[in-house]
């Protein structure tokens, strides 16, 4: 095998700011719509390239009109921006109308790859109405299918699904396409404020305390900076900025910091990657020996298929070549909101800012992975047969603890195998999550899912198979 390095010739790491192309409307008082975007976006290290779709009278309190841009001027701005640029993330703030809504939905549905963050601006700050049915009817049917994190606050969550229960919303938002959903709180009549960002796989609630006064511009804050973080391959969250706000309108409301540019960030630009948290429940995929580009092309179609956690696993490519597939494997993994974790090597996983490493009998320890990867990362710990282990595992401070193999294994064929009761008493006994792994296929893992294990493992299982996609749909659904 030739082990020198190739040139990659795929999913590179960019040399230019992220490109995030908003479609906004356009607010006088500098407080909202555009303005927050590109402000936001700058604070991020973000190129913005903005579209109006639509011009307002309003002041830091409320809107007092709303005059849509013809849909065809619309589509030609845009168009001429994405045919120019290497826009990778588009971000929509108020819409205006149906028609305008149509358009952006032909636009995105023209360029699939490019993740779509969605405020849904229904109505202004100070209670003026946005929207018609015929808008909500277009938002529905036409654009939540193709967005990747609509970021609604509460009263925007329940006009959109028609419920009540916000819970409710966001599973009746994220069957209609939806990719995530951050509903925010601060409309909610309680002394804090929750956000709280939905996925198939999760539901992650972050609470804030109230700060006083009332402010313009803070959902278009939010959701540009949901935009700059899609844009540059990283997952979304519900956080709000901590700077102090700007009164600078005598009776109105405050505008939301949107603090200078990140320092230390020079181009070519270079954007360290957040840590994602682990999946509570889903098909956790383990790579095999393929070939890198057509390695890639597989990751990417077990997650589109419902992979919810990928390792890096490589035992026969060199150093060098381990970590350029890896950085590769970062990017496609993040860009798809899944956390990818390292096989063994700690180093390696620093040196990527993967979101976590796997360790084995006889890798370096929990506390070693933690000093090098950080409090968050995810450590996952192969405990084979062993409750003993697991329970030593899980007092180290391990993220979740691995069990198997459970059936006859082409990865590893002379392992201990595991039983069903040592996942049992796992189960009742452990606070963190389990992960069952050997010989695992849809068509046997039922009894593994029904006895405790929150994450089942794949490798020959999905990466060995003809159509990887349909087998992660397989083995995504022992978990329904």
């Amino acid at each position: 095998m030739d082990n020198s390095p190739r040139p990659r010739r795929t999913l590179v790491q960019p040399s230019h700011p992220p490109v995030v192309l908003c479609l906004s409307g356009h607010d006088p008082s500098g407080g909202a719509g555009v303005q927050a975007d590109i402000e936001t976006l700058a604070a991020l290290g973000c190129h913005a390239a903005s579209v109006i779709t639509c011009l307002t009278c309003q002041d830091t309190r409320d809107v007092r009109q709303i005059i849509p841009q013809q849909p065809d001027d619309l589509r030609r701005q845009a168009e001429t921006v994405l045919a120019d640029m290497p826009v990778a993330a588009i971000k929509i703030g108020l819409i205006g109308d149906a028609a305008i809504a149509e358009t952006i939905a032909r636009l995105i549905a023209a360029h699939p790859d490019i993740p779509v963050v969605l405020d849904p601006v229904l109505a202004a700050g100070g209670g003026a109405s946005l929207s018609n049915e015929e808008l909500l009817q277009a938002i529905r049917e036409q654009l939540l299918p193709l967005t990747t994190l609509l970021t609604p606050n509460s009263l925007e969550a329940r006009v959109l699904a028609g419920l009540v229960d916000l819970e409710s919303c966001a599973h009746w938002l994220l069957a209609r396409g939806c990719r995530y959903v951050l509903i925010t709180g601060s409309h909610e009549d309680r002394p804090d404020v929750i956000n709280t960002l939905y996925s198939q796989s999760l539901q992650e609630p972050f609470r804030w305390q109230r700060l006083p006064h009332e402010y313009h511009g803070s959902g278009c804050t939010l959701a540009a900076g949901g935009g700059g973080l899609s844009g540059a391959g990283r997952q979304p969250h519900g956080r709000r900025p901590r700077r102090p706000a700007l009164h600078v309108a005598s009776a109105g409301r405050r505008l939301p910091p949107r603090p200078g540019p990140i320092p230390a960030a020079p181009y070519p630009y270079r954007l360290q990657p957040m840590t994602l948290a682990l999946p509570r429940k889903g098909l956790y995929a383990i790579t095999n020996d393929l070939d890198d580009d057509a390695l890639l092309a597989a990751v990417q179609a077990a997650i589109e298929g419902g992979a919810v956690l990928l390792q890096y696993r490589d035992k026969r490519r060199s150093p060098a070549q381990k970590e350029a597939l890896g950085r590769d494997l970062l990017q496609l993994c993040h860009g798809l909101g899944v956390p990818l974790i390292v096989n063994d090597d700690i180093e390696l996983a620093a040196r990527l800012g993967a979101d976590g490493v796997h360790l084995g009998r006889d890798d370096a320890g929990i506390a070693a992975a933690r000093a090098a990867l950080g409090p968050d990362a995810i450590v996952g710990v192969s405990c084979y047969n062993s409750l003993e282990l697991a329970r030593r595992a899980q007092s180290l401070g391990a993220s979740y603890a691995a069990f198997g193999r459970f059936f006859p294994s082409k990865s590893k064929p002379d392992a201990t195998p595991a039983s069903l009761e040592t996942l049992r008493l796992a189960k009742a006994e452990l606070r963190i999550p389990i992960a069952a792994i050997g010989g695992i296929t849809p068509a046997n893992g039922a009894p593994l899912a029904a006895a405790g294990a929150d994450l089942i493992c794949a490798i020959d299982g999905l990466f060995g198979h003809a159509e990887v996609r349909r087998s992660a749909q397989d083995y995504a659904a022992l978990f329904r």
